[in-house]
């Protein structure tokens, strides 16, 4: 029924049909590329060496969502992976990072 942000760019969501405020912040923890290295980039031999990223937890919540696109926009989302709130560390497993890696289509390009 209502919705208010405030200074800090938190939305307040009251949501009359459940009798609960729902709190979202707009503000996001950085993810961090642990490995590979910065500046290696991703080939077809990547699917043996899946990437690991961290980040750092500011808020609970009940799950984090990590998102793959060929869009920048995020427009289209491909791929979402699910992450429970005490995870801070996450090296993708192997079969799911192919299946990421095919995301641009045979003619390749970026993954966001």
């Amino acid at each position: 029924m209502g919705l208010v942000v405030d200074l800090s760019g938190n939305v307040y969501i009251a949501d009359t049909h459940n009798n609960r405020i729902q709190k979202f912040s707009l503000v996001l923890p950085p993810i961090t590329l642990k490995s590979p290295s910065i500046y290696q980039l991703f080939n077809a031999c990547s699917s043996y060496s899946p990437p690991t990223f961290s980040w750092n937890v500011l808020e609970a919540f009940n799950d984090y969502g990590i998102q793959f696109s060929s869009d920048r926009n995020f427009t289209s989302l491909p791929f979402d992976l699910m992450v429970q709130p005490s995870v801070t560390q996450l090296t993708i497993p192997p079969d799911t990072w192919e299946e990421i890696m095919t995301i641009p289509g045979v003619s390749g390009g970026t993954i966001y």
